[in-house]
């Protein structure tokens, strides 16, 4: 069950990636101009290492949990984490790059 859920979220994960350069484009706003052509791919790179330290810290504190007793529970959580990370992703007015981050943080956690 463990490496079905992970399976599940590792694909959600990069179905994300794929669309999020169009999200921090269009949602947040971050466009190309001609002093920063790059803007948007580095505000993605932002979002995805928040996602990657997100998801290093909820490794590290559920890893060794998930080893001593039942994942299912542990399961229910992670997946619930991840499911309030990406639907916040939706409430960022444009600009709001810190609370995308967190967002980004709490699906990483899950």
């Amino acid at each position: 069950l463990v490496l079905q859920s992970r399976l599940i979220i590792n694909v959600g994960f990069y179905l994300v990636v794929n669309f999020l350069l169009f999200y921090t484009q269009y949602s947040l706003g971050f466009q190309a101009t001609a002093a920063e052509p790059q803007r948007p791919e580095q505000v993605t790179g932002t979002l995805l290492a928040c996602m990657v330290v997100g998801g290093l810290a909820g490794g590290l504190a559920i890893g060794p949990r998930a080893d001593r007793g039942r994942k299912l529970p542990l399961i229910y959580v992670t997946c619930g984490a991840t499911a309030l990370g990406m639907v916040g992703f939706v409430a960022p007015p444009a600009g709001a790059l810190k609370m995308a981050c967190a967002f980004a943080l709490l699906a990483g956690f899950g």
